[in-house]
């Protein structure tokens, strides 16, 4: 599958289409490990093609303006241990995605934490309906890893991944 710039694909590959219902844990210490990504965290991964440099996220979520989770980001190199970027809880807005089963894109993002080598952005993220993007710089790593660590009832979320 040929891979291009600016557009937006689904982070995760498991769930139904990348949408997860149920709450990952967190990783441990120890399991922040390439052999643990190369092993046991393909399907809540991303492989972003050696070109990209700046990457945003975004959130959909099942039902407008109620949805809310959080969610935990990390990144790679190949080969190399998993690196924590963000924590950030996120509420759905009424802004629709345009798929044929109706989603929502997250409006609301707000960080909890981050502790990465450059600056974490949070964009459009104070709940104006639109559509709220995490945008970093991915310092030479190739691999982006999204795990939910609490989803509302009833909900489940999708995220996604666009580079510059």
């Amino acid at each position: 599958m040929p891979l291009y710039k600016g557009y937006w694909y689904t982070v995760r590959s498991d769930g139904s289409d990348g949408v997860i219902s149920t709450a990952d844990s967190d990783l441990a210490d120890d399991g922040k490990t390439w052999e643990n990504l190369r092993d046991n965290l393909q399907d809540e991964s991303y492989e972003v093609p050696k070109e990209a440099g700046q990457i945003e996220l975004a959130f959909t979520c099942k039902n407008a303006n109620t949805d809310t989770f959080t969610a935990v980001v990390y990144a790679a190199r190949e080969g190399g241990d998993i690196e924590y970027v963000c924590t950030a809880t996120g509420t759905s807005g009424a802004q629709e995605t345009g798929a044929s089963t109706p989603r929502y894109y997250c409006d609301t993002l707000a960080s909890t934490s981050d502790r990465w080598a450059s600056d974490v952005f949070y964009i459009d993220a104070d709940g104006d309906d639109g559509m709220s993007k995490i945008v970093f710089d991915l310092r030479e790593r190739k691999w982006v890893i999204v795990l939910f660590t609490s989803i509302s009832t009833g909900d489940n979320v999708k995220a996604l991944i666009s580079w510059a």
